[in-house]
């Protein structure tokens, strides 16, 4: 059963406008500066939270 990568393609694509609510799409967000600057997260996101299948991109260029 293919539903997980099936429900993954069927999300549209975030805004390119980081500073839009990114709610049930698929795109990347880069954190720039503060307390979570990690480098990026590029997944899945619901009502402006990250949620369901992700990567992290540290600085360290180390995935999680």
């Amino acid at each position: 059963m293919t539903l997980g990568a099936t429900h993954a393609l069927a999300l549209p694509s975030c805004p390119s406008d980081q500073n839009a609510t990114f709610d049930n799409c698929l795109g990347t967000y880069d954190w720039t500066s503060g307390e979570n600057k990690v480098g990026k997260y590029i997944g899945e996101w619901k009502g402006g939270l990250k949620h369901g299948p992700g990567i992290y991109l540290y600085l360290a260029d180390k995935k999680f």
